[in-house]
């Protein structure tokens, strides 16, 4: 079953080619590790599968879905980690958490693991960076995701979030994306590819 298709997708911004003609396929349960110097793009090919931003060309499918139509739908099946994690509200975090409640289950085994009980009654600007990490790692499991994509991976997530990601992406052969500056296998093993001048390059090792 095809999860992910990109078939030539190209991004520019000003006069600076960011993507060109990227294609990849991802089936249910493969895991792909993008890698890369910093500014060759990754965020933006990540953005552009979540059409968080506009593609130039090309085509993209999730789960047989154009993002550039059906982007809430597809959303609600992904579970996404973004490169930067910041929540600008006044609100604590248990209203933060009775709006995801609407919308998901609540699944409080999970939020005990991820020892975020204790902090219900705090102002969510107060919360470390680990503790938003966890924030939004709850947030894409509590959707029970078809589809894990987690930018920039070796530096925004900790220990305790991949515990669980890699065991709900283990249970239940999810697919996952993940993005890195380097090869990176923190989430078991991978298909490595090189973005670099634009293009998608199959990494051997």
């Amino acid at each position: 079953m095809e999860v992910v298709k990109v078939i030539n997708l190209s991004k520019s911004i000003g006069i600076k080619n960011i993507l060109n003609n990227v294609t990849l396929i991802l089936h249910r349960g493969e895991r792909l590790n993008i890698y890369g110097r910093e500014g060759s793009g990754k965020t933006i090919l990540i953005k552009c599968l979540l059409d968080l931003v506009i593609r130039d060309g090309g085509s993209i499918s999730i789960f047989g879905y154009d993002p550039l139509n059906y982007r809430e739908e597809i959303l609600k099946q992904v579970g996404y980690i973004p490169q930067n994690v910041y929540i600008r509200t006044r609100l604590n975090l248990g209203d933060i958490l009775d709006v995801i409640h609407n919308l998901y289950e609540e699944r409080y085994g999970l939020l005990e693991e991820l020892g975020l009980i204790g902090y219900i009654d705090e102002d969510v600007r107060k919360l470390n960076y680990e503790h938003l990490i966890r924030l939004y790692t709850y947030i894409a499991l509590a959707k029970e995701p078809k589809l894990i994509i987690i930018d920039d991976i070796e530096t925004k997530i900790d220990g305790k979030s991949l515990y669980l990601i890699r065991r709900y992406i283990d249970r239940n052969n999810i697919t996952l994306i993940t993005t890195s500056r380097n090869p990176s296998n923190v989430l078991g093993e991978y298909i490595h590819a090189l973005l670099d001048g634009g293009g998608l390059h199959q990494y051997p090792g």
